[in-house]
């Protein structure tokens, strides 16, 4: 299984008493995963919100060490995993491809802008590489279940027009 993952899989990965750390070790345990995948906007989320989830998890009492441990295991697994940013891509068909599709979400994504820059790089990794059973992982249903759709459509809008490694599936973990 190849993945791309959205910022909750990497805290949850990574601060163990954040509420789905347990899903997502069962996750990580019980599937195959050939690769990791994921893109600056997640990055940068992780990077903004990475105080105050450690806080939500162990409340303000949280010591600096364990947060730098915990930011620096982040650094450390952003590292390892494939990154991608289909903006600045050095195919232009791949930068035209994430232009429009960013250009589609913003039309209905008004709330969480980087879910528009999130969504276009899951796509196009799609249609880039030869990905076996490709999957986006998250666990935040609240963000993802109004636009499911959204990227369903686009994905058999792309499949349609010969892009055949596009059917990337969504999975919740909860």
């Amino acid at each position: 299984m190849d993945i791309f993952l959205d910022s909750c899989i990497i805290f949850g990965k990574h601060i163990p008493k954040n509420p789905h750390n347990d899903n997502v070790n069962k996750f990580y345990c019980s599937n195959n995963i050939l690769s990791q995948t994921s893109c600056d906007a997640v990055k940068d989320e992780v990077n903004y919100k990475l105080k105050k989830v450690i806080i939500e998890a162990y409340g303000d009492d949280v010591s600096e060490l364990l947060f730098r441990e915990i930011r620096l295991a982040i650094n450390h697994f952003f590292k390892k995993i494939n990154m991608v940013n289909y903006q600045n891509h050095t195919n232009y068909d791949f930068i035209f491809l994430y232009d429009e599709l960013e250009d589609y979400f913003k039309k209905l994504i008004t709330k969480n802008t980087a879910d528009k820059d999130i969504f276009s790089n899951v796509i196009v990794w799609g249609v880039d590489k030869t990905l076996n059973n490709p999957n986006f992982i998250t666990t935040d249903k609240r963000d993802y279940t109004n636009k499911f759709d959204i990227i369903i459509t686009s994905n058999k809008c792309l499949s349609a027009n010969n892009y055949p490694n596009t059917p990337i599936k969504i999975q919740i973990l909860k």
